[in-house]
This record gives structure tokens, C-alpha cells and sequence, in this order.
């Protein structure tokens, strides 16, 4: 929300060339993330807002300059989206250390490149499948965590009764569902298809119904 409030108030003011002030933005921010060092990129709370600012900019520098330019083949585009999945995978398992900072840099490059549409990877991803987990992404991002935290909660709440599973914390912090063997996968497929479930009613309910009605007071307003 912070992020959104910010750019807002950066194109106000810059409102015939804001790229300069933005790719300024960028920039200093990286500085002050490097500089200070541990959690990296992975920060939930204290300099969250400035790795918020960083991804965001990053993705509007993509939407306004990486658009268009010259289409590549088949064979050539299928090879830049595998080195994209490639790098993309290589930062998404080390999730953690100096790694971390290049990842709104290694994700704005897969975006570009996935936005050209030239390889065999992105004719897959126009299947209808993947454009509705398209249409929910945003629902999905804001939901899930809401969801996953409800659904540990029944999970304590069971486990409390004698069922034979329990939510482990791991070292570095993350949680996962311990249980016999296969029970914990199906518990944790069942909860990833209450978040897509919770993510469907919250675009119809809500996130789509808000758009239609947003655009229609700029329309009145332009």
C-alpha cells in the first residue's frame, strides 16, 4: 500500500519524466539493502518498504522500456525462457544471503523475456490453465497467507486431539506439516486448494467487482 502511495506521489510531481528520479530511487535503494546487510532481501518488517520500492520499480522500468523491439525465433526465444527459468530457480532455492539482492533484477529479466511471448515456454503458459492461475495471481498473493495461517491453526487445534500430524518449525524460521508418510502432501495439497478456493470467491467477490467499479469513477472523472 506504502509502495503504491509512493509512486503515486513520485509521478505527481514527476509527471513528464519521472524515469530518471525512479531509476534514482532504484539505486539507492539497492545501496542501503547492501549496505546493511543481513536479512538481505529477505526482510518482513524492518526495511520492507524499501525492498517493496525496489521490486516496484524495477517492474515499471520493465512495463515502460521493455516493451516491443525486434521478435526473435522459436529456438532462440525457447532458449532465453530456459536461462530465464534457470537463473529464476537458482535464486528462488537459495533463498537466503547476499543472493537475495539480485532478485528483483533476475525477475525483471524473466518478466521481459516472458512478455515477448517468443519460446515454446510461453505458448505453453497461454493454456487456459495457466492464464485462470493467471487471472488469481493477485487474489492468490494476497489471501494465501491469510489462508495458510487458518489452516495451522486447525492443524494445532487437531494435533491438540491426538490426530497424527503436527506443524514443525524449521532453523531458519519456516514451518511445514509433519505427519506419517503421504499425509502431510495431501494435507498440504488440501491447503493449497483452500487458497485457490478462497482466491476464486475473493476475484469474483471482490477483486474484480472493485476494478470494474474504480475504472468506472476515472471514466466519469476524465
Amino acid at each position: 500500500m506504502w509502495t503504491y502511495l509512493v509512486m503515486a506521489v513520485v509521478l505527481k510531481i514527476f509527471k513528464k519524466n519521472p524515469w530518471p528520479i525512479i531509476g534514482l530511487i532504484a539505486s539507492i535503494i539497492f545501496c542501503v539493502l547492501v549496505i546493511s546487510g543481513e536479512p538481505w532481501l529477505q526482510r518482513e518488517r524492518y526495511l520492507a518498504l524499501l525492498r517493496c520500492l525496489l521490486c516496484f520499480s524495477m517492474g515499471m522500468v520493465i512495463y515502460r522500456f521493455g516493451s516491443g523491439g525486434p521478435k526473435t525465433g522459436l529456438l532462440i526465444g525457447s532458449i532465453e525462457e530456459l536461462s530465464a527459468i534457470i537463473f529464476v530457480l537458482a535464486i528462488v532455492l537459495r533463498e537466503w544471503g547476499p543472493i537475495t539482492l539480485w532478485a528483483p533484477f533476475v525477475f525483471a529479466i524473466a518478466v521481459w523475456v516472458f512478455s515477448r511471448e517468443a519460446g515454446i515456454f510461453s505458448k505453453l503458459l497461454m493454456h487456459k490453465t495457466f492464464r485462470w492461475f493467471g487471472m488469481l495471481s493477485c487474489s492468490i498473493y494476497i489471501i494465501h497467507v491469510f489462508v495458510q495461517a487458518r489452516f495451522r491453526d486447525v492443524l494445532d487445534l487437531a494435533d491438540r486431539f491426538g490426530m497424527p500430524w503436527s506443524i514443525e518449525q524449521a532453523a531458519n524460521g519456516a514451518q511445514r506439516v509433519a505427519g506419517p508418510w503421504g499425509l502431510a502432501d495431501l494435507l498440504t495439497i488440501a491447503m493449497l486448494g483452500a487458497v485457490l478456493v478462497a482466491a476464486w470467491l475473493s476475484y469474483r467477490l471482490i477483486e474484480a467487482p472493485g476494478r470494474r467499479w474504480s475504472r468506472s469513477i476515472f471514466r466519469k472523472s476524465a
